[in-house]
């Protein structure tokens, strides 16, 4: 890809938090005006800040402009993936409140997922349909987990130390 398409990829990267309108009567939900299927099988995969892990894996619950509710949403290899994970701080589930104010244009990036919502790898990052800071590290940080050292930024390769630490006991 040209550098001229990673430009106009990377702008298109953010979304905006959806207007969220539940329908009690037949549990449909009005997103930016569009109805679309129940909320709660088609989830909207965000990233949302953190002081500690720079991004985290979360769905979004609701929004209220300025602010947004999510869930964190961790993967199943969290642990054995994260070095030095502070789990006991954070799960699976756990809801916060985000300030939409801290997001550049009042957006939250949204996570390159699947139908199931499984995170999605490229081994070139210009081929993820959302890119921006926190896709490129998930991104990169799912390939080194599975021995993949080497991503593709177009015509630039990013080469990533497949170092593990192993526990040898004396």
């Amino acid at each position: 890809r040209s550098l001229r398409e990673v430009r106009s990829l990377s702008k298109n990267s953010f979304s905006k938090v959806p207007e969220i309108r539940q329908q009690p009567s037949d549990m449909k939900t009005t997103i930016n005006g569009v109805e679309s299927v129940d909320w709660g099988e088609k989830p909207t995969y965000v990233f949302i800040r953190d002081s500690f892990f720079s991004w985290l894996p979360a769905k979004l619950i609701s929004s209220s402009p300025p602010t947004a509710r999510v869930s964190v949403a961790l993967t199943n290899d969290w642990d054995a993936n994260t070095y030095f994970s502070r789990k006991d701080d954070i799960h699976t589930g756990q809801e916060r409140n985000i300030n939409l104010n801290d997001y550049p244009g009042h957006i939250v990036p949204l996570q390159n997922v699947d139908g199931n919502g499984i995170l999605v790898g490229k081994s070139d990052l210009t081929d993820l349909p959302h890119l921006h800071e926190a896709a490129i590290l998930y991104n990169l940080k799912e390939r080194n987990a599975r021995m993949l050292p080497y991503t593709r930024v177009g015509d630039i390769i990013v080469a990533m130390n497949p170092f593990r630490v192993r526990m040898i006991s004396t």
